[in-house]
Formats: structure tokens, sequence, C-alpha cells
């Protein structure tokens, strides 16, 4: 959960309902609404938010706003703890279970387009300190007999 920093409905809590991670946005569930005023009908939708400093997080402990730390704990997972009460702010499951393109990881089938495990796992490129004119050279067979000539900088 989050409390909203800005606008017209700062001090009310609600939760994210999608974070952009390229803009470093979030919209909030039910908050942050522009209307609009069509022909027939009022348009409602969701202005987005920013990460840093339009939201806050809410320490689960005081249900109040709090700043929040990335710490390890003993086993040596990162977790986020609140600074006022310390404990530990757990990640929502969406979170965990989406890829940073938000495709839902347990959903997701493989298709006849995707390239299976076993073959991403085959190393097919070995690289090179070689141009590619020495690369063609070497595997045609050619051998260089000329003399490069001397360079002069000015």
């Amino acid at each position: 959960q989050v409390e909203v920093l800005t606008g017209s409905d700062k001090g009310k809590i609600g939760t994210i309902s999608r974070i952009y991670d390229d803009t470093n946005l979030c919209i909030v569930k039910g908050l942050n609404l522009k209307f609009k005023l069509e022909e027939e009908a009022i348009d409602c939708e969701e202005k987005p938010l920013l990460v840093t400093s339009e939201v806050a997080l809410i320490d689960p402990a005081e249900q109040t706003k709090t700043d929040v730390e990335w710490r390890y704990t003993a086993d040596g997972e990162r977790v986020r703890v609140s600074l006022k009460s310390g404990r530990i702010i757990p990640l929502s499951a969406t979170y965990n279970n989406t890829e940073y393109d938000g495709v839902d990881k347990a959903a997701y089938k493989d298709s006849e387009k995707d390239t299976p495990d076993k073959e991403l796992r085959n190393v097919t490129y070995i690289p090179k300190l070689s141009t590619f004119e020495e690369d063609i050279m070497q595997e045609m067979g050619i051998v260089e007999t000329r003399v490069r000539q001397k360079k002069y900088w000015y």
C-alpha cells in the first residue's frame, strides 16, 4: 500500500495497480483521477504518479507513511525494511511473478516460435581478436605478404 503525497487525493491510501519502470511512474488504483466531460458521458482516467516523490510506502505496523531501506537477511535475501518500525515490507505477489515486460511467469506457455532452454545454453559464437578482413583471409587460406608502409602522425 502507498499514500499519495500530491494532488487532490493527498493523504489517501491506495494500492498500486501498475508500475512503469522506464519512466519511474505508477498508477494507484482509484486515486489521482482526471475527469473529462465528453458528448454524453464523463470519462474517468487514472493519471500516473512519480514513484520517487509523489507516493510513499505505508508501514505495515503503524499504517503511516515511511521511508524504506534495502537490506539483506541472514539467508542473503534482499528485502525492504521500514525505517520507522524496522519491519520487513514484502514485495507484492504480482511483482514477484511477472517479468520486466509484464508477462506472468506462471501463466506463460511456450509457443512454437520460442527458443527452448536447451538451445539457448549452446555456445554458438566464439569471439576473436581479429578484424573481419583477417577472418576472411584465414578461412580462405590467404597469406598476407605485403609490408605496411610507415605511418606518420602530425
